[in-house]
């Protein structure tokens, strides 16, 4: 039967069968690379397919010359090329030119909400790609192709209430996504700030009530190697360590599990970590993967070398600045080895480095805090920011006709 698992209340008709070509025209855009100007008419492709926002134009004079059928309120333009089926309604009668990578749907006689949501939905979007040309690189789906896809819809109320339930999702999607963007930034231009420059005694920002000098020294001045080994105990468990978040439990790891997967572990000897100790990767420290451990103590697999930070020093400014892009960068300086994949940052290297740091350890615990709160906030919304996407393709495989469920 052609019926979505789950509807709104009030619904029970039948679903009917159409083509792309059955419920509007279709079009390209222009397929050679335009003549940019500053001021013009708005040139989008698929790099734009989310917001139809561009600092990109042509003339009014290349519109009129290379385009006889332009978008228009309501239409739909959608990628054809590459990511195939990413679409979106547009929603000003303002002129906009386009790209040969999209396809314009024209005069829709669906919802437009509706027939954008609906094109990402799995049966549709599954036959968009079975007809795209197998042997093209990026994939593509030639503009004849697009009219013979199937579509599935309901009667113009229930595809008005689907569409309006997927545009309130879409734009707190958006939302979010421009909140990740702000703060993302926010904290690239901190860190750009509130570190000193090369050359500079002290950052260009700091908190109020600080005026101490910044002074530059070794991280041996700072750290100190902790070398403990043991087995795994109860009250301190394998723990493991992520390129991108470090320490977390081992249920949270996304990738490689090897380490969790060995047989006898209990019987094996680890490294002993606790809470504020910085780790890093030796392998991979350059491209990012050293972290303060901000969850608990317990054991890591020996490969990771660990430190602790001394008495007058905070571990959360110390977690900060030696994640820092230009920390990063010098530690390129001091890896070992002659064949690129397999060189290594040693411990006597890495206390070797120098870093700027206050000599106010309340003002490094004000740096690090900020970057932690920060960095917590980014994460809450990109959390968020899963949440809502996952709740969308819950949507799209329940609330639409899927073939696979027949």
């Amino acid at each position: 039967m052609n019926k979505p698992q789950i509807r709104f209340k009030g619904f029970e008709d039948e679903w009917h069968q159409s083509t792309f070509g059955d419920v509007c025209s279709i079009y390209d855009g222009v397929h050679q690379t335009p003549k940019y100007t500053t001021s013009g008419v708005m040139f989008v492709s698929v790099e734009n397919i989310k917001t139809l926002r561009s600092n990109k134009f042509i003339s009014f004079e290349a519109f009129k010359s290379d385009y006889n059928v332009v978008p228009e309120r309501g239409d739909i333009l959608m990628t054809r090329i590459g990511d195939i089926g990413t679409a979106n309604v547009v929603l000003s009668n303002e002129p906009l030119a386009y790209y040969v990578s999209l396809a314009l749907l024209k005069n829709p006689s669906l919802d437009s909400f509706f027939f954008k949501t609906a094109i990402a939905s799995p049966d549709t979007i599954a036959e968009l790609w079975k007809r795209t040309l197998h042997i093209a690189f990026p994939k593509k789906i030639n503009k004849s192709e697009i009219a013979f896809v199937g579509i599935k819809h309901p009667s113009n109320l229930e595809q008005q209430q689907i569409g309006n339930y997927f545009r309130q999702i879409d734009e707190m999607i958006v939302e979010v996504e421009r909140e990740v963007n702000r703060l993302e930034k926010m904290k690239q231009a901190s860190l750009q700030k509130m570190f000193p420059r090369p050359g500079a005694s002290a950052p260009e920002i700091r908190f109020n009530g600080f005026s101490s000098r910044w002074r530059k020294c070794k991280l041996s001045e700072l750290l100190t190697q902790r070398i403990e080994h043991q087995k795994i105990t109860d009250e301190e468990p394998l723990l493991a360590f992520s390129y991108a978040e470090g320490v977390i439990n081992p249920d949270d790891k996304k990738s490689n599990k090897r380490d969790f997967l060995m047989t006898d572990k209990f019987n094996k000897i680890f490294s002993r970590t606790e809470v504020d100790d910085i780790i890093y990767n030796p392998a991979n420290v350059i491209h990012g993967a050293i972290h303060r451990n901000t969850l608990k103590t317990g054991v890591v697999s020996p490969i990771y070398k660990i430190f602790r930070c001394n008495e007058d020093i905070s571990p959360k400014y110390m977690g900060v600045r030696l994640r820092t892009s230009s920390f990063i960068a010098e530690i390129f300086k001091y890896i070992e080895g002659t064949v690129i994949k397999l060189r290594t940052l040693s411990p006597d290297s890495f206390l070797n480095m120098e870093i700027d740091i206050p000599e106010s350890i309340a003002e490094q615990d004000y740096i690090g805090e900020y970057f932690y709160k920060l960095d917590n906030l980014i994460s809450s919304k990109r959390q968020k920011l899963v949440k809502l996407r996952n709740i969308k393709q819950a949507c799209l495989d329940k609330m639409f006709v899927n073939t696979s469920d027949l």
